[in-house]
């Protein structure tokens, strides 16, 4: 879409549902809290799974989006051939900060 005109080439949306999403800046403390999860599945999970990190997935034709984190299933070439499907997710997580709460509280929810 950048190509034509419709979206700038550094502007971040996803498509969910059909529809064109601006996506939120990622503030330090989401970075963070991303990154904190990364290194726990990564530790965890080791070699059983592929953490994907705001990386995109075909969930249909209608949505793509691009979780904070996706776990996968193993591919020998890490999804350069296509983005991640439907069928080759385990777990699809976002986070969302509630900072009228606590500043660190997070909520971890599960696309699934």
């Amino acid at each position: 879409m950048p190509e034509v005109g419709i979206l700038k080439e550094d502007e971040r949306v996803e498509l969910i549902r059909g529809e064109i999403l601006k996506m939120s800046p990622v503030g330090r403390h989401h970075a963070a809290c991303v990154n904190r999860l990364n290194r726990l599945f990564s530790q965890k999970l080791g070699d059983r799974v592929l953490v994907s990190v705001q990386n995109p997935v075909e969930l249909d034709d209608y949505s793509e989006p691009e979780p904070d984190i996706a776990l996968l299933e193993l591919k020998a070439d890490f999804y350069e051939s296509g983005h991640p499907q439907s069928q080759d997710l385990l777990e699809l997580l976002g986070i969302k900060l509630k900072k009228w709460l606590k500043p660190l509280l997070v909520k971890v929810y599960s696309v699934f």
